[in-house]
């Protein structure tokens, strides 16, 4: 079984939902002392593929007069400070377990520990539309 890339590491709602994905992911071939369940620092991973995907999101947008100064403050909620992390070797099974477990998000992560893409995200309402809602004065949420 070859690696695509470093990792996967999805977030999920409950702890449980983790540890069954885990399950999954060792009956397709993951290797049991490479599976992480709950680790700090992939929380922190993942929660940096969600902000590099936000500041993607919204690079270019302006709140201030043109020319002015600008300052955003934006709450965005991170699926990895509500949810359970868990970690995986990226291989095609492994992908295949992870989109079907329906996880709050997947992030790839290279060997080095960057973020490098997001393979699925739901339920988080994306940075330009709470951008566009603090403009319009609405309340963020």
């Amino acid at each position: 079984m070859s690696e695509l890339r470093g990792w996967l590491i999805a977030v999920y709602e409950s702890e449980s939902a983790a540890i069954d994905a885990a399950d999954r992911t060792r009956r397709a071939g993951a290797e049991p002392d490479s599976i992480r369940i709950g680790d700090p620092i992939d929380a922190l991973t993942s929660i940096r593929g969600e902000l590099r995907e936000e500041v993607n999101d919204v690079v270019g947008a302006s709140s201030g007069p043109p020319g002015g100064a600008t300052a955003t403050i934006m709450a965005l909620p991170l699926a990895a400070t509500a949810g359970t992390t868990l970690a995986v070797p990226d291989t095609g099974p492994a992908r295949h377990v992870l989109v079907r477990s329906d996880p709050v998000r997947i992030d790839v992560v290279a060997s080095d520990g960057r973020p490098v893409d997001t393979m699925k995200a739901r339920g988080v309402r994306p940075a330009r539309e709470s951008f566009c809602a603090a403009r319009q004065g609405h309340r963020l949420g």
